[in-house]
């Protein structure tokens, strides 16, 4: 179960990434109001090559550094597939920013919970 959680976790932290480049690439009318701060751009960076390492690095044994470039490139080619596979199953939320807060707090809760049952 925890590894579940932990696969999920990682998942939706590269979705919340896959969304924000969604959103950057489009209108920029559009946008929500997060991407008016520079701070608040970084945290889907963060979210998206940063913490889907750590579960992996928990669940593999494999070396962060090697990890990293393979998320990097998960990221770079399927990010944007996550994204919007996910926007499917939300169909109600026509805009991006609660898809975003969605998948951000998923993730964080999967991850919280995976890393208490790991232990």
């Amino acid at each position: 179960m925890a590894n579940i959680l932990l696969i999920f976790g990682g998942l939706f932290m590269i979705i919340v990434l896959g969304l924000h480049t969604v959103i950057v690439s489009g209108d920029r009318v559009r946008w929500p109001k997060y991407t008016s701060h520079p701070i608040l751009m970084i945290l889907p960076w963060i979210c998206g090559l940063i913490l889907p390492i750590l579960p992996w690095m928990k669940l593999t044994k494999l070396n962060w550094g090697l990890l990293l470039v393979i998320n990097f490139v998960v990221v770079f080619f399927l990010s944007h597939v996550f994204a919007y596979v996910f926007s499917s199953f939300f169909p109600k939320l026509k805009r991006y920013g609660p898809k975003i807060l969605t998948a951000s707090i998923l993730g964080a809760i999967c991850l919280i919970i995976g890393f208490i049952l790991k232990k």
